[in-house]
């Protein structure tokens, strides 16, 4: 699976939320099955892939602002500040990859992402394609290293698009 499954599926399914808790658990099922699913790590350790991630700490991250965006509150918690958080939650520094790689670094995506009700993003089109950008700007960011002398390292995780 890649991102263009995950956006068609969110799309499929946002008419149908009952509540912000449902979008989070959503966005955090499909980003884990585009993980497990992905290319992998990148660069000279390149092919090792993630088998596990921390779905429960993306998920207690988002759903605050989540739940507050979709019942029209005023919140504190941005879903772009929410997201940066919970991603470096899921990728969990020491974690080893299938190739024996260990996550070095979990990287730290963007903040721009904002939901399609506020103000200025008219669509769920603008979210979903911001949501995937901060993805991929994320892994893009995502290192570690197999431990070997010398250690032989990845810098950047991709999923297929």
């Amino acid at each position: 699976m890649g991102w263009n499954t995950f956006k068609k599926t969110y799309k499929a399914s946002w008419e149908t939320f009952e509540s912000g808790e449902d979008a989070a658990t959503l966005i955090v099922d499909q980003y884990h099955i585009a993980i497990m699913t992905a290319l992998g790590s990148q660069g000279v350790a390149a092919g090792g892939k993630y088998l596990s991630g921390n779905k429960a700490g993306l998920l207690n991250m988002l759903k605050p602002a989540f739940n507050a965006t979709l019942n029209g509150q005023q919140t504190i918690f941005k879903i772009g500040q929410q997201l940066q958080m919970g991603l470096m939650m899921y990728w969990i520094p020491g974690t080893v990859l299938s190739n024996a790689a260990v996550i070095a670094s979990p990287g730290a995506p963007p903040v721009w992402v904002d939901y399609p009700s506020n103000p200025g993003r008219p669509d769920i089109d603008t979210f979903l394609n911001d949501l995937v950008m901060a993805f991929d700007t994320h892994l893009l960011g995502v290192t570690g290293a197999i431990p070997s002398a010398p250690p032989v390292p990845f810098v950047g995780y991709k999923v297929l698009a």
